[in-house]
């Protein structure tokens, strides 16, 4: 619990970064569009969702727990459409 506590905690932290870091586009280019904006916070959020829920089913089972920590930690290391969208965007 501790530990998916501790990795939602800095998913929500490092989603207040990067809403100040887009707020108005302050901290970014302008080659970047609203909906990779969006598409990235969303992102971000759906870690500390899963730990939350993880915090949740650690209760009825340990095994699911590991497992859907394990699958929280794929979903970040897989690439995404944004992701490369992202990368194009930056070289343009």
């Amino acid at each position: 619990m501790v530990y998916a506590g501790v990795l939602a905690a800095g998913g929500v932290l490092l989603d207040l970064i990067w809403w100040y870091a887009t707020y108005n586009k302050h901290l970014m280019c302008e080659s970047v569009t609203p909906e990779l904006l969006r598409a990235f916070h969303f992102r971000i959020l759906v870690g500390p969702l899963l730990y939350m829920i993880a915090i949740v089913v650690s209760f009825v089972s340990l095994p699911v727990t590991r497992v859907m920590l394990g699958l929280a930690v794929i979903y970040y290391l897989i690439p995404t459409t944004q992701d490369l969208l992202h990368h194009r965007q930056l070289g343009a």
